[in-house]
């Protein structure tokens, strides 16, 4: 019973609080069901604090990532968010530029320190792109690698040596095609990708060729 008043006070303590902050209660349900236990997180101890250091990232309060930064701190913690700084820094980055890729989406921040190395290795050391380019890019950070970026890369890749594209298409425009869209646009009509599409994705050539024809009919 005492264990139920605590936590009905913190609840409310915590609801108060984003009320004062100047939240609506349907962006606040956003929060919740994204992570709950921020219900019973403590307002002096860690919400406050979590909300000064957006405030010091420069991510205004009226911004739509408000509150998943809210979420993403009180997942992560202050020192993890600096040590991925400083995996960021290391390839080059400025702190303006890792500023700015936060405040576009602090979920570009969730992955392991390991896998934001393997992904900056592969979009500035392989790719060629800059940091300044990059912080503006927030999908290629929070898409998939082996499932969307890598596979979709490659396609594009093929289609261009082939001279099968009639223009130059943009990875990070390309990376938010839904999968159905992206096999009808740049995968089923060309023989040419099926095997290392099917092959990078875990499917098959069959089956590429089987969504094919549905489409041709």
């Amino acid at each position: 019973m005492l264990l139920n008043s605590i936590s009905l006070k913190k609840v409310d303590s915590v609801v108060q609080f984003f009320k004062q902050l100047g939240f609506q209660q349907s962006d606040f349900q956003k929060i919740i069901n994204r992570e709950p236990l921020i219900l019973v997180s403590r307002v002096d101890t860690t919400l406050k604090p979590n909300i000064q250091l957006l405030n010091d990232l420069g991510m205004p309060r009226d911004s739509s990532m408000f509150l998943y930064g809210v979420t993403f701190l009180l997942c992560f913690g202050e020192k993890n968010i600096k040590d991925k700084f400083e995996v960021f820094k290391s390839f080059g980055w400025t702190h303006s530029d890792i500023m700015k890729l936060i405040r576009q989406n602090p979920m570009c921040f969730t992955g392991s320190e390991a896998m934001i190395k393997e992904r900056l290795h592969y979009l500035m050391n392989q790719m060629g792109y800059k940091p300044d380019y990059l912080a503006m890019q927030t999908k290629l950070f929070i898409c998939s690698m082996e499932k969307r970026l890598l596979p979709r890369h490659r396609v594009l890749q093929i289609l261009k040596e082939k001279g099968l594209l009639r223009m130059d298409y943009l990875l990070s425009s390309v990376v938010s095609l839904s999968e159905s869209v992206f096999l009808k646009r740049f995968v089923l009509p060309f023989k040419e990708v099926h095997e290392v599409y099917a092959q990078l994705t875990g499917s098959t050539v069959e089956s590429l060729n089987v969504e094919r024809c549905k489409c041709q009919s």
